[in-house]
């Protein structure tokens, strides 16, 4: 029996025409109402009235592409460049365009000034379809119906005595520890003597009450799975109802201000040309937007997202191997989806993993290659059951309530993937060199330009050429044989096939941890450890500053024998001014192009001039790679294709992806894997190792339901946060108080007055706001009095009390010259209440907005701090400091900025009026700090690098320079390193 052929569109239309078809029929049905109910007789001259589309008439000519959105993090990655001529030469990395060379007309500001009154990018909005999120009714949400159906309802902590006893048994349930522990716990002295001790004496009373008592989320189903060529082998399928997960997710309370129900374009021009496109979330995508057009008027289109990837569970001893689904929904706002805390991903079954000891060969190469081509097909055959409800959603519009209890039509279509390169072949029915975004196969994968976009169509064409060329009688094996030349996989019913809308070449999309990340470890930085030698550049690694924070390569890189995402970022931030000097300027061009490819894609809004940087730092990179052959990195026996490397191709399809789904934040495998260990691992740890996977499910449920009754505790005592599933552990006791808070007022929502009828509507929360930086400090110092000459010494600022007197005497008298004020500062005593100091480890800074606003402020911490019980290491973060953010000017590039080492944050400990200790908030006294200078920029960067080189300035003693300034200075956070 031959797969099914998926039905093509007869033609393809491009987002902007599918924009434009469908703004002119909402147009004309607005106008066709707006006539029909006027009853004055010149009403029909509305009909006749000419459609403006954005599309057709822009306002303004073309200028270019559009500005980039400023999306920078403080920490962005550290830039050093290390050579043996000069100890104090440095060379660090500020936020600037990625290559200067690429756009040489113009390089915006690192940031925005603190008193600049310039906006960044404005973000356009256009939805098209108005209908998309119709709401057709109400009824009850999950929790009133919870409460309107318990038997308890003056007892809303039943089945134990009180919400006092609930906490105690919420921590119990979630805190990891066993059984026996638990009993232990409740048998000490101390819970003996309470005067209101629990109503359950052991875990197992607690876990009985749990289990009969309290609601859960979507039930688990099992299955058993038999394949043909093993029919000795029965396998159980542990799963849930799918529709039902994602109808679960849909009415979760803690993702009601997260969620969106309509494909939204986003523009950077206010013409909504496609030139000015960005794209974030999902629903920024043209998947979303073409999915919309093929449902009914009025239906919602709920984007399904699926991530699976099998796991190991033992760690020194056994082969336990489990294969987890998770599903979550694009409607959920991919800020709150990423992160692990919000469960915004669920657990919907375990593919079961067996390597068919029992399945006699007959030869020994089917042994080796037959069993994993049959767990191949054993995987899409569960999955066939996994996704069975979503044949019948895609078809047939279910009814789904949001947390608010509105009911709305959704028709679920299965949008995104989550997957590593593996997984990704395994899902498509491919080799595994295969591309499953273009039709490259192994020999193809070198080559500079892109093949031809591969399609689930052409898959199952393929896979249908292999059965009528082997013949329908033709066993198994001679199948399988015959996909291997045909680089398939040898499954021969994907899961997939029938699946509505879906085409499983566009689902599946190169993720940044596998694709990326692991693939510059891999490849990239194998190849230079080949040029430059292990001692040489780990020797190098071993000279870098430690950084807080960070991973210091104390050892090098040659001796880590495992390594994971962490580590791999903490390589990519270090690496380039690691091999400068060592390598040839051809092999630098490359790295800086790679790793400009890499961080500029993580980006979680891009516009399309982004999109085509993308294309030429990869072009770059192609340009200068042959050196990694020539110079011996790269080493393969003769006649093998030196590039055929498929995640070294795949780079080629990241701006297409981003396209079709969004920033690549949405479909990062990083999420999953932290999954697995929140979910598998911790449920595996709660087994005693034997038939885990019902134990573990278990133990899942239980959470489940935890989670659950916690919920709806806080909603039934009006506990309604915005974020329920916040903990105590989340949030900092540390009282804080703004030192310098100017951030500017929200503008007033508008929408268009003289047109009612368009379509664009505008947001200021997407807005890049005016905003300055913001500094807050903890109410009360770490260290109240400490005497000046003990900071001297501590801190190893011989210069500092001096350097205080200056301070003193130009607060004073500001036009002061340089020759005086050292005169002056040698006779100068210091006021008595400066005596002492109050000094502070950490000044958090909330960074100016710059950019798409999501919602929150970027907050960085900058320490100063010398070394404590749990660091042996001084921390002494370098910064940046705006020296005009006094004088109002817009900050352009490095002009008015100044790189430090923060030394000291700090302020007088007695009030000079009264001389008594000062204690808690003093808005009066702003702290101080102290800065130790490095020489200031210059204009033009390190070539090939794009690297601003500065060095450490030392006074005539061989003391390093510094300077007071006001803690409010501090603009930013950087790093650097030594060479």
């Amino acid at each position: 029996m031959a797969p099914k052929m998926p039905t093509t569109n007869a033609t393809q239309l491009s987002c902007g025409e599918l924009y434009k078809q469908q703004q002119e029929k909402y147009y004309a049905s607005l106008l066709l109402i707006k006539a029909r109910s006027n009853s004055d007789p010149n009403s029909s001259e509305i009909e006749q009235r000419q459609f403006n589309v954005p599309h057709d008439s822009p306002k303004t000519p073309d200028n270019g592409p559009a500005k980039r959105p400023r999306f920078y993090s403080p920490n962005k990655f550290m830039d050093i460049d290390i050579q043996d001529k000069d100890v104090n030469t440095f060379h660090l990395e500020l936020p600037q365009e990625p290559s200067v060379e690429l756009y040489p007309n113009e390089l915006p500001p690192i940031r925005q000034s603190s008193t600049s009154n310039t906006k960044g990018m404005d973000i356009f909005e256009a939805r098209p379809f108005p209908d998309a999120s119709t709401v057709h009714g109400t009824c009850e949400t999950v929790f009133q119906k919870l409460h309107r159906t318990t038997t308890t309802p003056d007892l809303p902590a039943f089945p134990f005595a009180d919400e006092a006893e609930w906490s105690l048994v919420e921590w119990l349930g979630t805190c990891g520890i066993s059984n026996a522990e638990i009993d232990a716990f409740l048998k000490t002295k101390w819970i003996s003597e309470m005067e209101h001790q629990p109503s359950f004496k052991t875990a197992q009373e607690m876990w009985k009450r749990i289990d009969e008592f309290l609601q859960a989320g979507p039930e688990w189903h099992s299955k058993e799975v038999v394949l043909p060529e093993a029919p000795n082998e029965p396998q159980i399928l542990y799963y849930r109802d799918l529709v039902e997960c994602l109808s679960y997710l849909e009415q979760n309370p803690a993702f009601e201000d997260a969620m969106n129900y309509e494909p939204i374009l986003w523009y950077s021009n206010e013409e909504l040309s496609d030139a000015g496109r960005v794209y974030g979330d999902i629903y920024t995508g043209d998947a979303w937007l073409e999915l919309q057009t093929k449902v009914p008027p009025g239906v919602t289109v709920l984007p399904a997202i699926l991530a699976s990837d099998a796991t190991h569970v033992t760690n020194f001893s056994g082969d336990g191997k489990v294969h987890p689904i998770y599903a979550s929904s694009g409607h959920i706002d991919s800020t709150v989806r990423n992160q692990p805390s919000k469960l915004a991903f669920m657990l919907v079954g375990f593919i079961p993993v067996c390597k068919f000891g029992k399945t006699e060969f007959p030869t020994k190469t089917k042994d080796n290659q037959f069993p994993g081509r049959l767990q191949a097909c054993l995987f899409h055959t569960c999955m066939k059951i996994v996704v069975e409800p979503l044949r019948h959603a895609g078809k047939i519009p279910v009814w789904i309530p949001d947390p608010k209890g509105l009911l709305r039509e959704h028709q679920i279509f299965l949008v995104l993937y989550l997957a590593d390169k593996e997984e990704q072949t395994l899902i498509a029915c491919l080799g595994k060199n295969s591309c499953t975004t273009c039709l490259a196969e192994t020999k193809n994968l070198g080559e500079l330009h892109i093949c031809s976009p591969r399609t689930a169509h052409s898959i199952l064409e393929k896979i249908c050429t292999v059965r009528r060329h082997v013949g329908v009688n033709a066993d198994t094996w001679t199948f399988i044989t015959a996909a291997k030349e045909a680089q398939l996989s040898g499954v021969e019913y994907p899961f997939w096939e029938d699946l509505p809308h879906t085409d499983i070449c566009k689902v599946i999309c190169n993720d940044v941890l596998h694709g990326l990340h692991k693939a510059f470890y891999d490849h990239t930085a194998k190849w230079c450890r080949n040029i430059i030698g292990d001692f040489e550049l780990d020797k190098r690694f071993r000279r870098l500053p430690k950084e807080h924070g960070y991973r210091h390569f104390s050892s090098g890189i040659s001796k880590i024998s495992q390594w994971s995402g962490r580590e791999w970022k903490d390589l990519e931030r270090s690496f380039l001014p690691a091999i400068y000097g060592a390598t040839s300027n051809e092999i630098v061009q490359a790295v800086r192009a790679e790793l400009d490819f890499i961080f500029t894609a993580q980006w979680t809004h891009l516009t399309e001039a982004d999109l085509q940087r993308l294309t030429e730092f990869d072009e770059i990179y192609d340009l200068h790679r042959e050196a990694f052959v020539t110079e011996g990195g790269r080493t393969l026996k003769r006649g093998d294709d030196h590039w055929a490397i498929p995640k070294k191709h795949c780079r080629k399809h990241y701006p297409e992806h981003i396209r079709w789904v969004g920033a690549t934040n949405n479909y990062s495998t990083e999420i999953s894997e932290r999954y697995h260990i929140d979910l598998v691992k911790s449920a595996f740890e709660h087994t005693n190792h034997k038939d885990y996977i019902t134990q573990m499910i278990t133990w899942l449920t239980r959470q489940d339901k935890i989670q659950q009754h916690s919920l709806y505790l806080r909603w039934l005592n009006n506990d309604w946060t915005g974020n329920l599933l916040q903990t105590s552990s989340d949030t900092s006791n540390e009282e804080i108080c703004e030192i310098n808070v100017n951030l500017a007022e929200s503008e007033e929502e508008r929408l268009p007055q003289s047109n009612q009828l368009s379509v664009v509507r505008f947001k200021p929360k997407l807005h890049a706001l005016q905003t300055k930086s913001s500094h807050a400090i903890a109410k009360r110092p770490p260290f109240s009095q400490v005497p000046i000459q003990k900071v001297t010494d501590d801190y190893s600022i011989p210069q500092f009390e001096m350097e205080l007197k200056k301070y003193l005497i130009r607060l004073k008298n500001k036009d002061i010259t340089t020759r005086q004020l050292n005169q002056n500062a040698l006779t100068f005593h210091l006021p008595e209440h400066w005596n002492t100091l109050a000094i502070w480890s950490r000044v958090s800074i909330e960074l100016p907005i710059v950019g798409v606003y999501n919602g929150s402020n970027e907050r960085c911490g900058v320490l100063a701090r010398l070394k404590t019980s749990k660091s042996s290491i001084p921390c002494f973060d370098t910064v940046v400091i705006d020296e005009q953010s006094d004088i109002g000017t817009q900050q352009n590039g490095m002009n008015g900025l100044r790189i430090g080492h923060l030394k000291l944050i700090f302020r007088a400990a007695h009030d000079p009026m009264t001389n008594k200790l000062i204690t808690g908030q003093n808005e009066k006294y702003e702290p101080l700090a102290y800065v130790e200078w490095f020489s200031k920029p210059k204009a033009e960067t390190v070539k090939y690098i794009d690297m601003y080189e500065v060095k450490q300035l030392v006074n005539k003693n061989n003391q390093k320079e510094g300077a007071m300034l006001l803690s409010s200075k501090i603009s930013q956070i950087k790093d650097l390193a030594s060479s």
